[in-house]
Parts: structure tokens; C-alpha cells; sequence
């Protein structure tokens, strides 16, 4: 939950509690990743920035055997690299 506060030039204000609920845009791709038992594998994903500035994306990973940064930083007109790593136990 959040607040949005409203003060006028008298120093008196007002503010409202607002709570937002978003639901995940559905997914552009998916990837199959096979490897042997017990035998982590790397997964490469591409993320294109377009944008005039620099992008820092919070990774936010579901799902169980998989590791990878949790923050992703992209500078403006570049492509990189985000690695997954899946670790089959």
C-alpha cells in the first residue's frame, strides 16, 4: 500500500491511501533447456534496451533450481545477456 499526499501553500494537506494490483504481461518467449542429471546448464537470454536511458531491471525468478542476478542493468540502445543457470538435483 501506498499514499499520494496533497499539500497546499498553507502547509495543510491531505493525502490518500491507494493499493494496486498488476497482473505479469503474458510471455513474449519460452525456452526448453535440456541437460544431464546433476549437470547445471546455462541458459542466455537477450534483453534489448531501445530506450535513451540506462534500464535496471529487478529479476524476480519462480521456480525451483534457478539462480541468477537479481538485479539487471542495461545501458541505453545496448543488447546484453542475462544468464539463468538451471541446477537439476
Amino acid at each position: 500500500m501506498n499514499a499520494i499526499t496533497f499539500t497546499d501553500k498553507n502547509g495543510k494537506y491531505f493525502w490518500y491511501l491507494i493499493t494496486t494490483d498488476v497482473d505479469p504481461p503474458e510471455s513474449i518467449k519460452t525456452f526448453d533447456i535440456f541437460t544431464e542429471i546433476r549437470k547445471p546448464t546455462l541458459c542466455k537470454i537477450d534483453i534489448k534496451n531501445d530506450q535513451p536511458t540506462e534500464i535496471l531491471y529487478k529479476v524476480i525468478i519462480n521456480g525451483s533450481n534457478l539462480s541468477g542476478d537479481s538485479d539487471f542493468y542495461i545501458e541505453p540502445h545496448m543488447t546484453k545477456t542475462y544468464n539463468l543457470i538451471y541446477y537439476p538435483f
